[in-house]
C-alpha cells in the first residue's frame, strides 16, 4: 500500500504540472493531488538527508529562516503562513522525488511537450469560435484566460508557461522521425504565437537566452536547421501580419523596472544584514504615482526580506543542489531552471509562496535537476545499476 501511495504520490506532481497550461490556478489541484499524499511521506525525508545531507538541509536552513523572519516583519506576512508555505515546498519535494523516481527526464519533457500541444490547439480553436476581433487580439494584451475564456489570468504567467512549451518541443527535436519534427515545429509557432499576443518582454528575453544556451552545449546540426526554419516562418508572419511595428511599440512601453530596482536595493541597504522580514510591503512608489508591494525580481526580494543572511542562504542552498546536477546533468531541467530564473529576475516576487509562477519557474526545475542527479548517483552507485540506467534513458 505504501508502495501506491507513493506511486499516487508521483502520478498527482505530473498532473499538478501539467494543469499549468490549462487552469488559472492550480492550487486545489495541489492540496488533492501533493500535499495531501505528501503528508503520509514527511517520515521519508529522513532517508533523503541520508542521501545527501548537505542538500536537504540547505532547502530547510532557508525555508526556515525566512519562516522565522516573519517574527521581525511589520508588513503581512505571518510566521504561520511562512510554515504553511514552507510546509507546501517540502511536500512538493517529496512529490518530485517520488516522481523521479518513476519518470526519467526524457517522459517528463515529452509529457509537458504533450501537454502544451494539447492545450495551444484548445486555446487557437477557442480564439477562432471566440469574438475578439483579429486586430485588437494582436495589438492587446491578453492573458490566456482573457483570451480564451480559461486558463492563467495573468499575461506574465502565460507567456511563461508557453515558453517553457518553446523549450521542450526544441529540447525533443533531434533525431526524431521528420513527422515528428514537423509537430514539434508547428508546436514551437503555436507557442510563440501565444506569447506574442500575452506581450510579456521578460519570457521573449529570457526564452532566447536559454535557446542559445542549448544550441551551444548541443552543438546538433538539428538545432541550426530548427532555428532557421523558424527564423524564416517568423520573418513571414512579420512580414505578412505587419508585426514589426507591434512589437516594436510594445519594446518601448514605459518600463519602470529600473526605478523599482533602484528603491528595492535601498530598502536592502538599510536592512542589509536581516532584511525587512517575510511579507513585508516594498512601499516602492512609481513616477506615474502607482506604488508596488513586492521589487520584481526575485533574486532582490530574497535579499529584501531576508538580508545578507537569506540571501547567502538562498546562494548556498543553489550551491549544494546544483552541485551534482552539474556534474550529472540533468539537462532539460537545468534548463529550464535558467529560462525561469531570467523570467523571475525581471518580474518575480519571493519564492516562498503557495502554487505560483515562481514555483513553476525555480521550485520546480530546481527540484527536479536536484533529485534527478541524487537518484542518477545512487543508480551509479548500486550493483548492475549502468545496464538499467541505459534501458531507462
Amino acid at each position: 500500500m505504501q508502495e501506491r501511495a507513493h506511486g499516487w504520490l508521483a502520478f498527482g506532481f505530473i498532473v499538478f504540472l501539467v494543469s499549468a497550461f490549462f487552469l488559472e490556478g492550480s492550487q486545489t489541484l495541489f492540496y488533492i493531488l501533493v500535499a495531501l499524499p505528501a503528508l503520509l511521506f514527511l517520515g521519508r525525508l529522513k532517508t533523503l538527508v541520508s542521501m545527501d545531507s548537505w542538500g536537504v538541509c540547505s532547502i530547510l536552513a532557508f525555508l526556515g529562516y525566512f519562516s522565522l523572519s516573519a517574527l521581525w516583519s511589520s508588513g503581512d506576512g505571518s510566521l504561520q503562513t511562512a510554515l504553511k508555505f514552507s510546509l507546501y515546498i517540502i511536500c512538493l519535494a517529496l512529490a518530485i522525488e517520488a516522481a523521479v523516481k518513476r519518470f526519467s527526464m526524457n517522459s517528463i519533457v515529452i509529457t509537458v511537450a504533450v501537454a502544451a500541444a494539447i492545450a495551444a490547439i484548445a486555446y487557437l480553436v477557442s480564439v477562432l469560435v471566440g469574438d475578439i476581433p483579429y486586430r485588437r487580439l494582436i495589438t492587446g494584451r491578453f492573458s490566456l484566460k482573457a483570451m480564451a475564456g480559461w486558463g492563467p489570468d495573468n499575461p506574465i504567467t502565460s507567456g511563461v508557461v508557453f515558453g517553457l512549451a518553446v523549450i521542450s518541443a526544441w529540447w525533443l527535436f533531434p533525431r526524431r522521425a521528420w513527422y515528428v519534427q514537423v509537430v514539434l515545429m508547428l508546436l514551437i509557432l503555436a507557442s510563440l504565437l501565444l506569447m506574442f499576443v500575452s506581450k510579456s518582454r521578460g519570457p521573449f528575453v529570457a526564452l532566447p537566452f536559454a535557446l542559445l544556451l542549448l544550441v551551444c552545449f548541443r552543438r546538433s546540426r538539428a538545432d541550426f536547421v530548427l532555428a532557421a526554419g523558424l527564423g524564416l516562418a517568423m520573418l513571414l508572419c512579420v512580414v505578412l501580419l505587419n508585426l514589426d511595428e507591434i512589437a516594436l511599440n510594445r519594446a518601448a512601453a514605459p518600463n519602470y523596472r529600473l526605478g523599482i530596482w533602484m528603491q528595492a536595493l535601498e530598502r536592502i541597504r538599510e536592512h542589509w544584514m536581516f532584511g525587512q522580514g517575510f511579507g513585508h510591503d516594498a512601499r516602492i512608489l512609481l513616477s506615474s504615482g502607482r506604488s508596488v508591494t513586492h521589487s520584481h525580481s526575485f533574486v532582490l526580494e530574497i535579499f529584501r526580506q531576508g538580508g545578507v543572511v537569506g540571501g547567502g542562504l538562498f546562494l548556498l542552498m543553489l550551491v549544494l543542489l546544483l552541485r551534482r546536477a552539474l556534474v550529472h546533468p540533468a539537462g532539460f531541467f537545468l534548463l529550464w531552471l535558467i529560462y525561469g530564473a531570467v523570467c523571475l529576475s525581471t518580474n518575480g516576487r519571493i519564492v516562498l509562496s503557495r502554487p505560483s509562477v515562481e514555483w513553476f519557474s525555480f521550485w520546480l526545475p530546481l527540484l527536479l535537476a536536484y533529485f534527478a542527479a541524487i537518484h542518477a548517483r545512487v543508480g551509479r552507485e548500486q550493483p548492475g545499476s549502468d545496464e538499467l540506467l541505459r534501458q531507462n534513458g
